[in-house]
């Protein structure tokens, strides 16, 4: 295989709502006084990360950045901006042996960086019509970035890449939403870890766990085969299945 094994962990409702509404980001979410005191989710996780060791968390730039935020200006690059449109990488940093936290950012929307608690080296994940401005505040910062795709990123390529430079041969993603659904339709999903919450919440546009193109008529649904099936306290159930892939 030429890309990680790509693992889910996603808690969502019973209704399948990864969120309390539409249009938050991941503080947005932690810092509500609506969710429950206690989760289960450092348990599950941990057996998760025991299991497979994945060298590297993905998330969408939607859990950092509202979509309508407003972005912070940046300084214009005067320099030749070809020379930023290749791949940037610190190869002190390929070398460590820390996790990756790699954040899709197609459009270069990200501007704030804080440091990682885990100390996770951060990687964007950029396309080739983000504006040279970005590319150069992104090297400023010693943030290493690859770009893959044009008007969206290209998963494959961008995987492709991740397993041959960095040597990430298992990844795990934990936000759900559009980048699950995308994942999904590309085929590049292996593992699904789902910490079912006890509580519906509804809403039109809130998101859920798998936000995608609809199924064409000639195109089939996931199957999957049951791997756990464990109830957890306080009414929450842990859900791990193995995708059935056809190829």
């Amino acid at each position: 295989m030429d890309r990680p094994k790509i693992i889910i962990l996603v808690s969502p409702s019973v209704d399948g709502r990864i969120a309390l509404g539409p249009n938050r980001t991941l503080i947005d979410e932690l810092e509500d006084s609506r969710q429950f005191e206690e989760h289960p989710w450092t348990e599950i996780e941990e057996k998760i990360r025991m299991l497979h060791h994945p060298k590297a968390d993905m998330l969408g730039s939607y859990s950092y950045i509202k979509k309508d935020e407003p972005l912070k200006p940046l300084p214009h690059y005067e320099g030749d901006a070809s020379r930023l449109y290749k791949d940037f990488f610190n190869e002190q940093n390929i070398k460590k042996k820390n996790r990756w936290n790699i954040i899709v950012d197609g459009r270069g929307r990200i501007r704030t960086f804080k440091k990682d608690p885990n100390n996770q080296q951060r990687l964007h994940l950029v396309t080739s019509q983000v504006p040279a401005d970005y590319l150069y505040f992104l090297q400023q910062n010693k943030v290493p970035y690859l770009i893959a795709g044009k008007e969206r990123v290209d998963l494959k390529v961008a995987f492709k890449k991740l397993k041959e430079h960095c040597g990430i041969t298992e990844l795990l993603h934990t936000s759900g939403g559009k980048l699950a659904g995308a994942l999904l339709r590309d085929g590049m999903v292996d593992e699904i870890n789902l910490i079912i919450n006890p509580r519906i919440i509804g809403g039109f546009k809130t998101p859920t766990l798998f936000e995608s193109l609809d199924l064409e008529d000639d195109q089939h649904p996931t199957d999957l085969v049951l791997i756990t099936n464990k109830t957890l306290k306080n009414d929450f159930i842990w859900l791990q299945y193995r995708v059935k892939h056809n190829n």
